[in-house]
């Protein structure tokens, strides 16, 4: 079962909109900014930037921001991050 780590207004739509849409089994994990849980010991483990949303499916963990559709991200900025190649196979 997948998880979705959100936050209302943080980019977390497009995420959950495909989860509901393929019809995948999810749980939403709601973090609470006002309480920097995106910045607890638990979340940078699965999320080392602390940003959010954050997309876990078993031991795969996908975050990050995708640039738009033909536009390359910026020197220095991370397309997404992915803790192996199966993540970076979905850039």
């Amino acid at each position: 079962m997948y998880k979705l780590y959100y936050y209302p207004g943080n980019a977390n739509l497009a995420p959950h909109m495909v989860l509901q849409e393929i019809g995948a089994k999810y749980e939403l994990v709601l973090l609470d900014r006002d309480k920097q849980q995106h910045k607890s010991p638990e979340y940078l483990k699965l999320n080392p930037h602390g940003r959010v949303p954050t997309l876990v499916d078993g031991d795969l963990v996908i975050y990050g921001y995708l640039p738009a559709p033909g536009r390359s991200p910026s020197r220095g900025a991370a397309c997404a991050g992915a803790r192996d190649a199966r993540a970076r196979a979905f850039l």
